[in-house]
């Protein structure tokens, strides 16, 4: 019988020993985590399990016992330990430089909602409508080349041709689901009840994004798409020094009208130009501050509503009372679909959906887009606030699943995890500091189109004095 238990013990031991080996394995590959700390953890572990197996087979009755009832903790303690740091592991992979490297565009085959057609191929032989402006529009007409035979008729004005396709002086139209969305939203006349779809797919477009490999001092452009996917609703340089231990947020306002980069000095707002892809608005903050980005990071808007829930929910604060102008909805800009969202003054508990409604809203606020601006940035500090309270441990696993299907973004791994070690071996407080540039409100054309909306010049004293302070990070002053 104690011949048994000592081979019993002997092998729980082993399992103990390989377990932290394992441990250490997988606390090396995370990369963050001090060198003297792994080799003070490592002695003390391998030490331990050694005397234990020392005692269960030298040393006396109660001597034993207690080895075994350490080891047992030891192999739960490092069981968990393994789980934690595994998910942590597989969650470092995914996050980061994760980006596809492609926009992709739907694009809809569009009739009047009482005309003859039924479906996609009713139209073969028949005359398609599109509008010139279109990005890749050409690529697209090719694409439903292969489904149908048809004639093809380029338009200038896109209001005219949603027009003359309502009143049925024309059959059908090709467009993005992007111009579609816009010009059904913006313009009351071309509301989507006169049209229906009778056809779509999508096309993939390799974005236009140089690597950098720069790892002291960098630029990152950080975009928030709508929760249509279509639209860069939020839009932030964020300037990083590893040496001075520096961040600069600096706030773009989404109506910001600048010159589209690859479009021939045609201007439009940055939210717009989400639309044509994340490069679209790097290159032409690029321009229009005189910067570089050197990595990017674009937050997938509808994962924030699974985020946000994943973590039970965070607690908004408002220094005002309000209704949403926006209606509780995914994936659409009806809002009849969806009942608005009360919002009191003072603190109070959201849930995903409530969250999104809340970070669209701007037109309830008397600061408007730049009041949105603060309630994003106030999110995120909540979100963050949850994501570090004791109730993710039960969660653990799922929640950051959510946050890594939450963004995509070209930043290498190893930038992070040396910023993290850095901070943890030599205990650097990091510097924050936030800038906003401004503008004036006033209404021009939108989209590439002949139709208008409110946009925002740009205030160019602000921009300069923030580039100026972006180069004083950048160049460790």
């Amino acid at each position: 019988m104690k011949n048994i238990m000592k081979i019993l013990g002997n092998i729980i031991g082993i399992i103990s020993l390989l377990l932290v080996t394992y441990l250490l394995y997988l606390m090396v590959s995370i990369g963050f985590i001090p060198t003297k700390f792994l080799v003070i953890f490592g002695i003390i572990q391998y030490l331990f399990n050694l005397l234990f197996i020392l005692f269960i087979n030298k040393g006396k009755t109660t001597l034993k016992v207690i080895s075994w009832i350490l080891l047992i903790i030891m192999i739960i303690g490092s069981s968990i330990g393994i789980y934690y740091l595994g998910s942590t592991n597989k969650f470092l992979d995914k996050a980061f430089n994760n980006a596809s490297g492609v926009h992709e565009v739907t694009y809809y085959v569009v009739t009047s909602k009482n005309s003859k057609y039924k479906d996609i191929d009713s139209l073969d032989k028949d005359v398609i409508s599109y509008y010139k402006e279109e990005k890749n529009i050409n690529k697209a007409l090719n694409k439903l080349r292969k489904k149908i035979t048809y004639t093809k008729y380029g338009y200038d004005d896109i209001s005219l041709m949603f027009d003359e396709l309502k009143n049925n002086k024309s059959n059908s139209m090709l467009i993005s689901r992007t111009y579609y969305d816009l010009v059904t939203t913006i313009d009351k006349e071309h509301s989507a009840d006169n049209y229906k779809v009778l056809y779509k797919f999508s096309l993939k477009e390799k974005l236009n994004i140089k690597k950098s490999n720069n790892t002291n001092s960098f630029n990152i452009f950080i975009g928030g798409k709508d929760f249509t996917d279509t639209n860069m609703d939020f839009n932030m340089i964020v300037t990083i020094n590893t040496k001075t231990h520096k961040v600069l947020f600096t706030n773009i306002p989404r109506d910001y009208y600048m010159e589209v980069e690859g479009y021939d000095g045609k201007k439009d707002t940055l939210s717009y130009m989400g639309a044509l892809g994340i490069d679209t608005n790097m290159k032409s903050i690029e321009k229009l501050f005189g910067i570089k980005f050197d990595y990017y990071l674009s937050v997938k808007t509808t994962s924030l509503v699974e985020l946000v829930d994943a973590v039970g929910g965070i607690n908004y604060c408002s220094d005002d009372e309000y209704t949403t102008t926006h209606a509780m909805v995914l994936g659409t800009y009806d809002d009849t679909k969806g009942k608005k969202l009360h919002v009191t003054k003072g603190c109070q508990h959201l849930n995903g959906i409530q969250t999104l409604t809340v970070a669209r809203e701007r037109l309830a606020h008397r600061g408007g887009d730049r009041k949105r601006q603060q309630n994003c940035q106030a999110i995120i500090v909540d979100i963050f606030e949850q994501l570090v309270s004791a109730n993710t441990l039960t969660n653990y696993s799922s929640i950051l699943d959510s946050v890594s299907d939450f963004y995509e973004t070209n930043i290498p791994r190893e930038i992070m995890t040396s910023i993290v070690k850095d901070t943890v071996t030599n205990g650097n407080k990091w510097k924050f500091e936030s800038q906003l540039v401004n503008g004036v409100d006033t209404q021009d054309y939108v989209h590439m189109t002949n139709l208008k909306d409110w946009v925002t010049y740009p205030d160019m004293l602000t921009v300069n004095a923030a580039v100026t302070k972006i180069n004083e990070v950048l160049e460790n002053k």
